[in-house]
């Protein structure tokens, strides 16, 4: 039987593949770049036993993390609703989302509130149970968002939002388009070095930008997208820490959202950016007693478990097309 690991379903199943053409650029006009079957064996393998690495580090209580941390267990929580092969992952999924809908919600932080919505929310065919447990973190997030200043926490927001709404009517949740604006647009024609913080912000702008519908020919969508198109070494620079990890997975689901398969060279040459991300992993990868995988930012102890779920969910995103 043909195994699949689909990444489109992190796309797709967010209700953020709308139909609308691709950005106008040159080069969103080329082929998808597919991975070559020699690195998509890897990748497989890599998913594989990085699922079994992150399987046996889950909590008794179903969480993730020494201490438990809401964050680690939302990322590695979304794996296993990623993974096809449900009868593995249901035991993983079912404690994890148990945990997370214990934990209350007017002492999160946005970040957490939408992370754990999302999380509780996802695969598409969460339980009936779960979406309702994402109600309470849903409802506080709503009340919270407009004050939101940090990109990032308002793009997890958005996916939030939209992932609840493949079992709710639309028309439950309020418009965020109008409530996030400012922050949008927020240093939009601003210029800025390209470190390792602004271009977290500028993917993340990028994913709430399409997230509430803003058309690909808008100037700030093109902005955006042009800083992540010529920064190529966004896919070669080692992963030394966490927020490494985050930035290359939300560049990949940003240039995913929008199609964009190849980056601009500095020489004037076109890209295929998916290789790059996926032997930026591979080489990454380390491998553990029993024969597992997994992922440490060699600059931060105790880590591993988050930059695992971080490697695992965009290495599954690399699988897309």
């Amino acid at each position: 039987m043909k195994r699949v690991f689909q990444a489109a379903i992190l796309i797709t199943s967010l209700a953020i593949g709308r139909p609308d053409a691709p950005l106008n650029t040159a080069e969103t006009k080329t082929a998808p770049s597919r991975l070559d079957p020699s690195l998509s064996h890897e990748v497989r393998n890599a998913l594989d036993r990085g699922r079994e690495w992150l399987a046996g580090r889950q909590n008794p209580d179903g969480s993730w993390g020494n201490p438990a941390e809401i964050e680690t267990t939302c990322f590695a929580r979304m794996v296993f609703g990623s993974d096809p092969l449900r009868s593995r992952s249901g035991l993983a999924r079912s404690r994890s989302a148990a945990w997370l809908a214990k934990q209350k919600p007017h002492a999160l932080t946005p970040r957490q509130l939408a992370l754990t919505a999302w999380a509780l929310t996802w695969p598409p065919d969460a339980s009936a149970k779960e979406i309702a447990a994402a109600r309470p973190f849903l409802d506080q997030l709503k009340t919270r968002l407009s004050s939101e200043t940090d990109p990032i926490s308002a793009a997890y927001a958005l996916i939030a939002f939209q992932t609840s709404t493949l079992e709710a009517p639309r028309e439950e949740f309020p418009s965020h388009k109008d409530r996030i604006a400012p922050l949008l647009n927020f240093s939009l024609t601003e210029a800025h070095s390209a470190d390792e913080e602004d271009l977290r912000s500028s993917a993340a702008r990028l994913i709430a930008l399409h997230a509430v519908g803003i058309p690909g020919e808008s100037p700030g969508v093109h902005q955006l997208a042009g800083r992540l198109t010529v920064e190529t070494a966004l896919f070669s620079t080692p992963l030394g820490t966490l927020a490494d990890y985050e930035r290359l997975f939300l560049a990949a689901l940003a240039l995913s959202m929008h199609r964009i398969h190849r980056l601009e060279h500095p020489k004037q040459l076109l890209v295929a950016w998916r290789p790059l991300a996926a032997r930026l992993l591979i080489n990454a990868q380390r491998v553990a007693p029993e024969g597992t995988l997994y992922w440490k930012p060699p600059k931060e102890a105790g880590a591993e478990a988050p930059a695992t779920a971080y490697a695992l969910l965009t290495l599954l995103l690399l699988g897309s097309e």
